[in-house]
């Protein structure tokens, strides 16, 4: 479990592959929060499990094929990462079925790019060039879940979660229109699919959203917006607390330090 969580994280900064052989250490897990451990073991490390792709997103683990998949964008792609395998081709084209020649280079990124699997195992995809949200059954078809608000095509679906009860939400940020590409909406929103009913719901319009995360046990969602990171003001302000908190444990923690050492320096000042 926690090599998959730090392969996810080697993926989401950007570092991706060809082969199993590329494997090399490329730094160490910094930690804020004790509970971390609970997550990822103490002595674990980065790795860089492949490179050779143009911009990557997407990673997730998918439990039905025992593999890691994220999104190679320009190259219209889904990559399967497999254990002692390297990396192959899952899904192609991932995000663009369109006539006109897309992709291969940066800056155009008419691929997918978040991707989820819910709890029943089936892959979810935000498709940049086709402009929509998918999901694929277990028998291989894809479900279109979205491509329009109020009539109005999507801009360019980004990143997406899940809620525990089946509701998908997602951001649809410009970035993968194509060149020239006419935009139907005039704001970049953040979007809700009803699993009752399949209906999408308009959550927000007032942001620039990217990445989109779900707060467990909290009727609240973060969005990372491309220029800050914001999320709800009320979440932010306990992520700012929480910070000052660990701060002062980390102070007190070094003052103790210092009295048992019998160090001047290390004690608070009258």
């Amino acid at each position: 479990m926690s090599r998959n969580c730090l392969f996810f994280a080697a993926l989401f900064t950007g570092f991706a592959a060809h082969s199993a052989a590329a494997q090399s250490i490329i730094g160490t897990v910094e930690r804020f929060d004790p509970r971390f451990d609970l997550l990822v073991p103490k002595d674990a490390q980065l790795e860089k499990i492949a490179e050779g792709f143009i911009w990557t997103e997407g990673a997730v683990w998918y439990k039905p094929g025992k593999c890691l998949l994220f999104s190679d964008i320009p190259n219209n792609v889904v990559i399967k990462w497999q254990e002692g395998q390297g990396t192959s081709e899952f899904l192609k084209p991932s995000g663009y079925t369109g006539t006109e020649p897309r992709g291969g280079k940066p800056g155009d990124e008419p691929g997918s790019n978040g991707l989820f699997v819910d709890s029943q195992g089936r892959l979810h995809l935000c498709e940049h060039g086709d402009r929509r949200v998918t999901r694929i059954e277990k028998d291989g078809t894809k479900t279109v879940l979205a491509d329009n608000y109020m009539g109005k095509r999507l801009n360019s679906p980004n990143d997406l979660a899940i809620h525990p009860s089946g509701d998908v939400f997602f951001t649809d940020p410009p970035y993968g229109l194509a060149k020239g590409a006419k935009r139907e909406l005039d704001f970049t929103g953040v979007y809700r699919i009803s699993a009752a009913d399949r209906k999408v719901s308009l959550v927000s319009k007032d942001l620039s959203p990217n990445g989109i995360a779900l707060v467990a046990g909290r009727q609240e969602t973060l969005r990372n917006q491309s220029r800050f990171l914001d999320g709800v003001s009320r979440e932010r302000g306990r992520h700012d607390r929480r910070r000052q908190r660990l701060r002062r444990h980390q102070e007190m923690d070094r003052l103790r330090r210092g009295r048992r050492l019998g160090r001047p320096e290390m004690r608070r000042p009258r």
